[in-house]
């Protein structure tokens, strides 16, 4: 059961409707749950840069990443790909030096 007690809103139902215009899909009525929504499958989704022409890193295949740009565009020399899991521990390992000095 849901009831409607505006007098405890913590939040403006404009601001409200506003953020909720911006996520989407999602509403609480909707039949998806939040976690079931599109959402990045890997750790470093749409972070990861090319070296080269810094577009995006894409996953080619299903273990590795690639310049997207090469793949799409062909402006882009790197034809290299690095395997996801050896990239997330790059990264991670870099963080953590980062944060010791």
């Amino acid at each position: 059961m849901v009831i409607d007690v505006p007098e405890q809103q913590i939040i403006d139902q404009d601001l409200w409707n506003r953020v909720k215009s911006v996520q989407g899909k999602y509403t609480p009525t909707s039949k998806k749950k939040l976690t079931e929504c599109s959402r990045p499958k890997h750790l470093f989704s749409y972070l990861i840069r090319c070296g080269y022409c810094s577009g995006g890193m894409s996953m080619i295949s299903k273990l590795r990443y690639g310049c997207s740009t090469t793949r799409n565009k062909g402006t882009c020399s790197n034809r290299r790909s690095r395997k996801r899991t050896e990239l997330e521990t790059l990264v991670i390992v870099s963080f953590k030096r980062a944060i010791d000095e």
